[in-house]
């Protein structure tokens, strides 16, 4: 995700999804990761407002 803060300053902000790096690796070489190598296109308001009512961290980062 990139993010432009209030003062202009921009940043890139990534997530490793797996709890190992063998398993990120293994996906990674699966045909899972072909149809989008570069990331889940998401609404980051919407993840908020998810974080804040309540639903586990380990539920919106979980890929179809």
């Amino acid at each position: 995700m990139y993010y432009r803060g209030p003062d202009g300053n921009r940043v890139e902000l990534q997530i490793d999804n797996f709890t190992t790096a063998e398993e990120g690796q293994a996906w990674m070489l699966s045909p899972a990761f072909d149809p989008n190598p570069i990331g889940v296109t998401y609404d980051p308001d919407t993840l908020v407002e998810r974080f804040r009512a309540g639903v586990p961290v380990a539920e919106p980062v979980q890929r179809d």
